[in-house]
Formats: structure tokens, sequence, C-alpha cells
């Protein structure tokens, strides 16, 4: 999935000075994803993951929505 896909799905919309670092996470966290799909592929996990809402927020911005 590109990012412009990804905020075409989600509706997401963001400013200039945040569009970088959102498709900059966005692809990070996609690499996490692939990876996490390998793993399961191979055998050594019995999940897999995917692309969601949430796919570009990063480590601290999720920890704040949980609260």
């Amino acid at each position: 999935m590109s990012f412009d896909d990804f905020q075409a799905e989600y509706s997401k919309q963001y400013t200039p000075s945040a569009l970088q670092r959102k498709r900059d996470t966005f692809y990070a966290n996609l690499a996490a994803i692939d990876a996490c799909n390998a793993r399961a592929a191979a055998g050594l996990q019995s999940y897999r993951c995917g692309v969601s809402a949430l796919t570009d927020l990063n480590a601290s911005e999720y920890r704040a929505l949980l609260g």
C-alpha cells in the first residue's frame, strides 16, 4: 500500500509541515508490518500484522492515544 492509498482509504489529511513526518512514519511502520508477516509466513509466530488507521502514528503518538 502506498502512502497516498493510505491517505485516501482512511481519509487522512495533514498540514504541510506534518506531511513528510507522517509519510516517513507510515513507511517505517509498513516495514515493521512486512517483517511481522514474514515471520508469520516462516512459522515463527502465529499472527499477522496489517495496515490500519493508526499506521501513521509513531510510538509516542500511539501511547498518547491510549492515555
